[in-house]
């Protein structure tokens, strides 16, 4: 079956997402869309950088096909008197036809619908409308892609995730990772259900909430212990509200402690996004970078000293490494090659863009521990 995926506003980590999460065939892509073909369809709500998900219902360039294939389609099965109709476009050429064929279609039935168009200037509807509207039960949205025309069957919720994210005790918006990216490196690592995963700079504890709605276990670590004990209400406040089972461990420590406390060979995925050195407001000379650049290469190399004796062989360690821009426009690399050991290897690399000014850039670099 072919699907289309819309992706988030970083394409080339949701793409990755995708791959790593249930390796499905790409038949065509562009810059914010996937057209894929699986026989597994993911769950929209374990992806964090899919927003919606629409199946083909036709892929002819002919106009006849075409209307035979959308007429053919069961577009509305709601109990609503008038349910809302949407046509999401990229691709001008075909909307107007599109658009004559849905009339039809509601004059020949004697079907009354609202036909919405969307908000914005594009012609897309957000996810934030289509809910607002009650999809999918009082909703539906046709989806044309080049000469794909498709029906939107998923669409993320982000009123659910402003939710979790802000009514768990010690929210923490200026530090901790959003949920859609939390999502996106744990798919990343390949984790199943009840394994275990590390985050050793757990912060306020998002990205382990996360894993654990998914059914895994976690450990936290975080030098400071306040930042620990708001962790601990946020997962006990998250499993008492989501009725989760598994389990989670919280431990105030340094990288370099962890095998101490964890036994070896007993961690199947770590994620994490870690301390990438102090705010900076402004672009920075050169010589303030290479500090900054000496001082995480001493924590990171720490760190893979320790994952080396506790993480699984052929685990994966999903982790976000910054870039610096000097105040010459230079970029400035951490160097790999001083940080990981000799049993790992990095297996990919994908750009991560946050918006607003790029005085820090970032990368994620997917790592596994070899067996030797």
């Amino acid at each position: 079956m072919k699907y289309l995926f819309i992706l988030g506003r970083n394409p080339e980590l949701s793409e990755a997402e995708l791959k790593y999460y249930f390796n499905p065939k790409i038949e065509s892509k562009d810059k914010e869309i996937l057209i894929l073909e699986t026989d597994k369809l993911p769950n929209i709500d374990e992806l964090g950088g899919t927003i919606k998900i629409a199946k083909i219902i036709s892929e002819t360039k002919d106009l006849e096909e075409m209307e035979k294939n959308i007429l053919s389609t069961e577009l509305f099965a709601y109990s609503s008197n008038k349910p809302f109709f949407y046509i999401t476009d990229y691709n001008p050429y075909y909307f107007e036809d599109i658009e004559n064929i849905i009339k039809y279609y509601f004059k020949k039935n004697k079907f009354k619908a609202i036909y919405k168009k969307p908000k914005s200037k594009l012609k897309k509807t957000s996810p934030t409308e289509l809910i607002k509207n009650n999809f999918p039960d009082n909703c539906t949205e046709l989806i044309v892609y080049k000469h794909f025309i498709a029906k939107t069957i998923q669409v993320t919720n982000p009123f659910l995730l402003e939710q979790r994210d802000e009514l768990r005790p010690c929210p923490d918006f200026l530090q901790s990772i959003s949920l859609r990216l939390a999502k996106i490196l744990i798919n990343l690592t390949g984790i199943k259900q009840n394994q275990v995963l590390l985050d050793p700079f757990c912060g306020t504890g998002t990205l382990l909430q996360e894993a654990l709605l998914r059914n895994i276990n976690v450990i936290g670590i975080d030098k400071e212990k306040t930042m620990i004990n708001k962790a601990e209400r946020n997962l006990k406040w998250l499993k008492k509200n989501y009725k989760i089972n598994n389990y989670h461990k919280l431990y105030t420590s340094l990288c370099k402690e962890l095998s101490t406390f964890i036994p070896q060979n007993s961690i199947d995925a770590v994620a994490t996004e870690p301390f990438m050195g102090p705010y900076f407001a402004n672009y920075q000379k050169e010589e303030i970078i290479i500090k900054t650049i000496n001082y995480l290469t001493q924590i990171y190399q720490s760190l893979f000293l320790e994952l080396e004796k506790i993480l699984k062989k052929d685990k994966r360690c999903v982790m976000i490494f910054p870039i610096f821009i000097s105040n010459t426009n230079k970029k400035y690399y951490l160097d790999l090659r001083k940080i990981l050991t000799k049993k790992f290897k990095i297996i990919d690399s994908i750009p991560y863009y946050k918006p607003g000014k790029m005085i820090l850039l970032r990368e994620v670099k997917l790592i596994e521990k070899i067996k030797l």
